[in-house]
């Protein structure tokens, strides 16, 4: 089930706009309260790699291109090198995304920053 809900929101994010690895964490979190961290980020992480594999998304971080932009880089790593970041990357994830996924139809992106009570997020 867990599984389930994690696929489905991470396709429902892909379809939507770019999206942080908090944003589905939470969200798992949220619809199933019973599950452990463990198996929030189990479901997460397995969600995310079958979407990578599938290549429904990318994952990346934004870089700064001066005053008002930041860019999207995808990774360039091999996937299992990309789960696995992802992987460590998820008790990160706990105070601000770190990693960012992408429907490649939407690259090359480029954002306009706003502030937010941490700095300037995309």
């Amino acid at each position: 089930m867990a599984a389930a809900v994690a696929r489905r929101i991470v396709a429902e994010e892909a379809q939507a706009d770019v999206f942080g690895l908090f944003a589905v964490l939470w969200q798992v979190k949220h619809e199933l309260p019973a599950l452990s961290a463990g198996e929030v980020k189990q479901a997460v992480v397995a969600a995310i790699a079958e979407a990578m594999e599938k290549h429904r998304i990318v994952a990346g971080e934004f870089s700064d291109q001066g005053d008002k932009n930041e860019a999207f880089v995808p990774w360039r790593l091999s996937l299992a090198e990309a789960v696995a970041r992802i992987d460590a990357s998820c008790e990160l994830a706990r105070e601000s995304d770190i990693v960012w996924f992408a429907a490649p139809r939407l690259l090359p992106l480029v954002v306009q920053k706003h502030q937010t009570l941490h700095g300037f997020h995309p």
